[in-house]
């Protein structure tokens, strides 16, 4: 008999644990239910500089006669800011289209602001707390291009180095980060002043 009450016991325990398990997965399953969360978007982790993002949500947030106006209301947070409208497309489609573009090598997170959850049509539905991360092109080398030339002050052959990148540089901006050497020996490169350009020459 004592045998049997311990499995009768392992087994209701077992049962209770299960039940809980389903009771919290299922209240969070009704949670997310009644929440407004991105099932879509046009863009994946890396954006170009200029360019419209389209958000596509899980509910019909606006009916179709506010479709395809243009609005400033901030239904959606960037940080860091970035100045832009929105306009519908689709009841559950929102496109964000930025004034003057992204920042170069800058690293964004949109969250979904309050001002979306008070245009819903039908009832209230909570936010998600997910944000999505993205970010315009790192700063990259994208050609480096050797060659020799005769100093003007010395006359003695000089090694110059044109450094192509993915973005305007001023040569004050990668003076500081550059470093030469020559068979192990520390040099120090000097670089041509210029204004913003792709292009810098050391």
């Amino acid at each position: 008999m004592r045998s049997l009450f311990v499995t009768l016991k392992g087994s209701s325990l077992r049962f209770a644990l299960l039940l809980t398990l389903f009771s919290t997965t299922f209240l969070s399953q009704c949670g997310k239910l009644n929440e407004i969360r991105v099932v879509g978007r046009n863009f994946e982790d890396e954006i170009n500089l200029a360019q419209n993002l389209v958000f596509t949500f899980n509910k019909d947030i606006v009916p179709t006669s506010e479709l395809n106006s243009w609005e400033s209301t901030k239904f959606i947070e960037f940080i860091p800011a970035v100045a832009g409208k929105f306009k519908w497309t689709a009841p559950n489609e929102l496109v964000f289209s930025p004034a003057s573009g992204f920042e170069p090598a800058t690293e964004y997170r949109a969250e979904l602001s309050k001002e979306l959850a008070k245009k819903t049509i039908d009832k209230r539905y909570d936010l998600s707390g997910d944000d999505v991360t993205f970010h315009t092109p790192y700063l990259q080398l994208t050609e480096a291009e050797t060659y020799w030339t005769k100093s003007r002050e010395t006359g003695k052959p000089l090694a110059k180095t044109k450094l192509y990148f993915n973005y305007d540089l001023s040569s004050g901006e990668i003076g500081g980060k550059l470093s030469a050497k020559s068979d192990e020996k520390k040099l120090n490169p000097s670089v041509i002043p210029t204004q913003n350009a792709p292009v810098v020459t050391v």
